[in-house]
């Protein structure tokens, strides 16, 4: 006994932890060296495993809370709802399968989509700094301030012990609320993550995943919206500095819009939504009551809406969310009731009430075919309805499994029809896809596509 506790000593650097703690990562130690004594032990004929793939498999999220699988749902007619996996809170997509649906559906506590629970209880019992994320950080310092931590090296032995206890534990969250996402050409999920002002880049392969942080004294603050042009550029609407942040694929900033001089034009620019094919870029400016129609470079091509004086033409009542599609410009405003379809050029072409007086922070997407959507926060369910305003039915209900959601804020509906649900007290998003039949083409690309995507 006296030996684990030094040995525990040695880890942890001789400050006081539970013996559970010491004893799970001596075990994890004996279980890589067991491993590794097992793939030296086989025939030199037979080929060896890479050490890439070692390394995967040692690194396989824990469980977490049970989710029970909901493969498939009826959305009325010949309309199904498939779901395709989960990007969690730890940065990691879980996609779904058979396997995992069958012991989802009996109760297994082995295959979750959250972090939240026992899980997050178990990694306090480690120090914070030893258990890795499965992202990098962007540390973008607005000038002339500048990071003021010189990394110091870490040693062999060290690095060691800190993926011992990451397998042990698992890795780290590093998301803790979402609320508007957007996905990029290469499947990868932007998110906007207010609570710990940052905008995250997931990558369903696990490999460029990364944070832009923000605070006081880094150019990004407090995000808001999220949107991706043709090229893979990622724009945050900061509804606190009152403009709208570039930044490239790799999350280098590009430039501001909407700063003249060191002025913010906006005032508290909060929903975005960029036509990929015309270059265009829409924002709602909320408390003005305003909608800008703008290049990609910021230059002002329109104005929507009548501002607190009265000047201007539409209306509109503190507009939250915007989305585009091929046949318009769908904008939520009304405390999240009302839906206004407009042309390209801001005309309303229909406008009409959905639920009314539930929650300002109601998300909203629109698919290729012009259909809208509508994710209700405070009964924690998503909307379908056609271009008329015409209900198509609902899915989802409050709770922790997959395709139940708690107060999800923010949706997206990319070119193949997959649905990105922000679910946001869950602290995950959500995939699923749309089909028209069971056995249709854009169904199984879509779960194709995002199946290659995780697994290269």
């Amino acid at each position: 006994m006296c030996g684990i506790l030094r040995f525990r000593s040695l880890l942890f650097g001789g400050s006081a932890r539970t013996a559970s703690a010491g004893l799970r990562i001596v075990v994890g130690l004996a279980l890589s060296v067991l491993m590794i004594q097992s793939a030296l032990s086989q025939t030199r004929a037979a080929p060896a495993p890479s050490a890439t793939g070692l390394y995967t498999s040692l690194l396989l999220e824990p469980p977490t809370q049970n989710v029970q699988a909901s493969s498939r749902v009826s959305l009325g007619g010949d309309r199904q709802l498939e779901y395709l996996g989960t990007f969690c809170a730890t940065a990691k997509y879980k996609r779904s399968s058979k396997f995992t649906r069958t012991l989802e559906a009996q109760g297994s506590t082995s295959w979750s989509t959250s972090v939240l629970g026992t899980d997050a209880a178990r990694q306090a019992e480690a120090p914070g700094w030893m258990i890795l994320p499965a992202r990098a950080v962007v540390e973008d310092f607005a000038p002339p301030a500048h990071a003021t931590k010189i990394a110091e090296p870490q040693s062999n032995l060290a690095s060691i012990r800190d993926e011992v206890v990451t397998f042990v534990y698992g890795r780290a969250r590093v998301m803790e609320a979402p609320h508007q996402v957007t996905t990029d050409s290469m499947l990868r999920v932007i998110i906007s993550d207010p609570d710990l002002r940052a905008v995250h880049v997931f990558d369903p392969k696990g490999k460029t995943s990364f944070s832009i942080l923000g605070d006081q004294g880094r150019r990004l603050h407090l995000p808001a919206g999220v949107a991706v042009d043709a090229e893979d550029n990622i724009y945050i609407a900061d509804s606190e500095a009152g403009m709208v942040l570039v930044y490239n694929q790799h999350g280098q900033f590009v430039r501001y819009l909407g700063n003249f001089h060191g002025e913010n034009m906006y005032e508290r620019p909060t929903g975005i939504a960029i036509d990929r094919k015309a270059g265009r870029l829409y924002l709602a400016d909320t408390p003005r009551n305003l909608v800008f129609i703008l290049d990609l470079h910021g230059n002002v091509l329109k104005r929507l809406g009548r501002d607190r004086h009265g000047n201007g033409s539409g209306d509109f009542a503190s507009p939250t969310q915007i989305a585009v599609s091929d046949h318009g410009i769908v904008v939520l405003d009304a405390e999240g009731s009302r839906i206004q379809v407009l042309d390209f050029d801001g005309n309303r072409i229909s406008c009409y009430r959905v639920v009314v007086g539930v929650d300002t922070e109601n998300g909203l997407a629109v698919d290729r075919d012009g259909n809208i959507y509508i994710s209700y926060v405070a009964r924690s369910m998503i909307s379908m309805y056609k271009p008329d305003g015409t209900p198509m039915g609902t899915f989802g209900q409050a709770g922790r499994k997959i395709g139940e959601f708690l107060a999800p804020r923010g949706l997206w509906v990319d070119a193949s029809n997959r649905i990105y649900v922000a679910d946001t007290a869950n602290a995950r998003i959500q995939v699923f896809a749309v089909s028209t039949g069971t056995t249709s083409p854009t169904l199984v690309r879509a779960a194709a596509a995002i199946r290659v995507a995780a697994n290269p």
